[in-house]
């Protein structure tokens, strides 16, 4: 994984509070289908998450 692949990743987007893009969390986690097994956080696809699980 390179960084620019990382940094579109959903840990990347919300790790810093001053530099949240809340549109662009809100397009990637609007119909979750996957929860990172690493942080938690969901995403509505496996890309944005670094260890995608399958929510159901």
């Amino acid at each position: 994984m390179t960084h620019h692949d990382h940094a579109e990743k959903m840990c990347a987007v919300t790790c810093c509070p001053c530099h949240i893009d809340l549109e662009k969390v809100k397009e990637r986690s609007n119909n979750p289908k996957y929860i990172c097994g690493t942080c938690g956080r969901v995403a509505n696809s496996e890309q944005y998450v670094c260890d995608p699980q399958p929510i159901s």
